[in-house]
């Protein structure tokens, strides 16, 4: 008897080892998905910023992507695999990091009950005009955009995740920069969004091929240099087959990022995976994909609606009911209209139409005042008994573009520092457009 009880050890232990391995690495190609040609979402299909602010002259680079044709269906892969204790294993480090650990000393979020909660802070365009570049502009011919983004630092950093929306190409050659209707940024951008508190961007825009698939190569080269994650436009078809992600408190929050269109561009036929277009079914796909393997909370960044307009479009509303109606989607992140728009909840989950802009120098003078507005929205995260995750609440702090220095400045916390004069006005007066704009669904907040 004893030699048999030590054989079936032996085999309970083999058992045991495989089922361990199981745990941790996922199987080669599990659930093949099939990238169709998407379509994007019914709203207006025309070049946006179509005005800058007095006295911008664009440069537009010569190598414009006319020539590109449509793309064809392609094959998707899934993010690494996820161990048993719910953090990233042996697989995700093999692959790469494509999960990024997100480690900071941040506000801890007043708790209601025993259950755990953190923070994502998400933000509007990045949109650097040439007049925004030329404030970065140093003495000896470098960029530092530093200066113009540090009035936001204190809400990013006191958020765990934050999450910006980069609407521009980067580059290294300092000669090819331009402005609209064909942006190339300094990489020197990437740095600065990094030394404010951003842990990661979206990057699918109507901008994103701006410099053609060259572009979105120097892009994301520039965001890995500063230690940025990246979602929505991809290098190679290995790297488009993954959903990036974060470790957040023990938890992976996934973050997608798709775009309407491409300002008369399209993706590459022998590319399909460069960048993402908006197509319900595909986002869908993705998200469910990224929770087989892992994802805790989904979050996607969508480049929708139409400029200048504060009220959502129909399109936009009708894609939010049907994607937050989906148990795989957790939140929806807007771009691209220049202002900020509601934050609205859809099947108890929060859809932030726009957040407006960031970073731009559109104001008044071209398009609308309240293209100098935007909005730091922080999305509380809590856990619920059974272990699972839901977005409860969202506080938003307001801020505007302090011209002409193209200083992003945070309202209230500008006011109550003594803000006098017409600075104060136009304070003031984004506060108001802001609030209006937004609604009641998220409270005010510094």
């Amino acid at each position: 008897m004893a030699p048999r009880r030590g054989v079936q050890r032996l085999v309970m232990g083999v058992v045991g080892l495989a089922l361990a391995s199981v745990a941790v690495i996922p199987a080669p190609g599990a659930v093949p998905v099939t990238r169709s040609a998407h379509h994007p979402v019914p709203a207006p299909i025309a070049p946006d910023d179509a005005l800058q602010a007095l006295g911008v002259v664009g440069t537009p680079d010569p190598v414009v992507p006319s020539t590109l044709t449509a793309a064809p269906a392609a094959p998707d892969g899934a993010i690494p695999g996820r161990a048993a204790d719910g953090r990233a294993g042996a697989t995700a480090q093999r692959l790469g990091d494509a999960v990024r650990e997100v480690r900071r000393v941040s506000t801890r979020v007043p708790a209601r009950s025993r259950v755990e909660a953190f923070t994502i802070a998400v933000t509007g365009d990045v949109l650097p005009h040439l007049p925004v570049v030329a404030a970065a502009r140093r003495a000896d011919g470098s960029y530092d955009f530093r200066p113009l983004l540090r009035g936001i630092r204190r809400p990013l950093r006191a958020a765990d995740l934050a999450l910006c929306h980069l609407e521009v190409p980067l580059t290294r050659d300092l000669a090819a920069l331009s402005g609209y209707p064909v942006f190339s940024a300094p990489h020197g951008l990437a740095d600065a969004l990094a030394h404010v508190g951003y842990d990661g961007c979206s990057v699918a825009s109507n901008h994103a091929l701006d410099r053609g698939t060259t572009g979105i190569g120097e892009t994301l080269r520039a965001l890995d240099r500063a230690g940025l994650g990246h979602a929505g436009t991809a290098r190679t078809r290995h790297e488009a087959r993954r959903v990036r992600a974060y470790h957040v408190r023990g938890r992976r929050v996934a973050h997608l990022s798709y775009t309407y269109g491409l300002n008369g561009a399209v993706v590459p036929s022998d590319r399909p995976w460069t960048v993402n277009l908006i197509d319900r079914r595909q986002i869908l796909r993705d998200a469910r994909r990224a929770r087989r393997h892992g994802a805790d909370l989904v979050v996607v960044s969508l480049h929708w609606g139409t400029e200048y307009v504060t009220a959502p479009t129909a399109a936009q509303r009708r894609l939010a009911g049907r994607l937050l109606a989906a148990p795989a989607v957790d939140a929806l992140i807007g771009h691209h209209a220049h202002v900020v728009q509601p934050l609205a909840r859809r099947h108890g989950k929060v859809v932030a139409y726009g957040l407006g802009n960031l970073l731009s120098n559109q104001s008044a003078a071209c398009c609308r005042a309240a293209t100098q507005d935007g909005v730091v929205v922080r999305l509380v995260v809590r856990e619920r008994r059974d272990g699972s995750l839901r977005i409860r609440d969202a506080e938003y702090v307001p801020t505007m573009v302090r011209h002409p220095r193209r200083r992003v400045v945070a309202v209230r916390q500008a006011l109550r520092r003594g803000a006098s004069g017409v600075y104060a006005t136009q304070l003031r007066a984004s506060l108001r457009r802001t609030r209006r704009a937004i609604g009641d669904v998220a409270v005010l907040s510094d």
